[in-house]
């Protein structure tokens, strides 16, 4: 596990053409946003997010900065390719955040507050081993944000099992710039081919890339 400083983490870039994806947190401090898979029947995160609000969170590891999304990753191949993939969002503290990021290396930060024009009209194309995963609005129980959004799509990339980039696909720019409106989730997702996707998102569709796929963040 590395240990990062507020300084190394505020500094995290994100390459020429990537901006970040917006994930809601209410009125909560900081909620986690994980990907996970199941493995001999237990529930496995290969990637965890903290995203914070304004006044930022600190742990006895981590100071994570005020609207900030920080993304931790581990064996993101093994959820590329599994056969039960989910997604959970909970609210999360202080007392938590060491443990529950225990085993997974730092990858790249990125900004919260990204509005509407962080929302690009087209596909993002990926540049690692890729796999995408639909979330169905309704069947999961969270609000879209707009009455044509009936579902989001989550394009995830890794390089040796580490997540470089997540982008989230939704048929309408979203005014406020949420990829969904909800502080807690926990759904199933469906993995879709390639060529699913390309059907899915035919006609105008935005999306909301962010990742990191070349720096590498050492411990202090």
């Amino acid at each position: 596990m590395l240990s990062i400083t507020a300084a190394l983490l505020a500094t995290a870039f994100l390459p020429s053409g990537i901006s970040s994806a917006q994930i809601p947190i209410g009125d909560r401090r900081a909620v986690e946003f994980s990907l996970e898979s199941v493995r001999g029947g237990v529930s496995v995160a290969h990637v965890r997010t903290i995203a914070t609000g304004e006044a930022g969170l600190k742990s006895n590891k981590y100071s994570f900065a005020g609207d900030r999304e920080y993304w931790f990753s581990n064996s993101v191949d093994d959820f590329l390719t599994s056969d039960a993939p989910s997604v959970r969002m909970t609210p999360i503290d202080e007392d938590a955040v060491d443990s529950h990021l225990d085993g997974l290396d730092y990858s790249f930060s990125s900004a919260r507050l990204i509005g509407q024009a962080g929302w690009t009209q087209g596909e993002s194309s990926p540049a690692g081993k890729v796999a995408y995963f639909s979330l169905d609005c309704s069947g999961s129980g969270i609000d879209c944000g707009s009455p044509g959004d009936q579902h989001l799509i989550l394009q995830v990339e890794s390089a040796e099992g580490r997540l470089t980039k997540f982008t989230w696909y939704r048929q309408n720019a979203p005014a406020d710039g949420l990829a969904f409106h909800s502080t807690s989730l926990s759904a199933r997702l469906r993995k879709i081919t390639s060529a699913e996707f390309r059907d899915l998102t035919r006609g105008t569709w935005f999306y909301a890339a962010h990742g990191n796929s070349s720096a590498q963040i050492e411990a202090p």
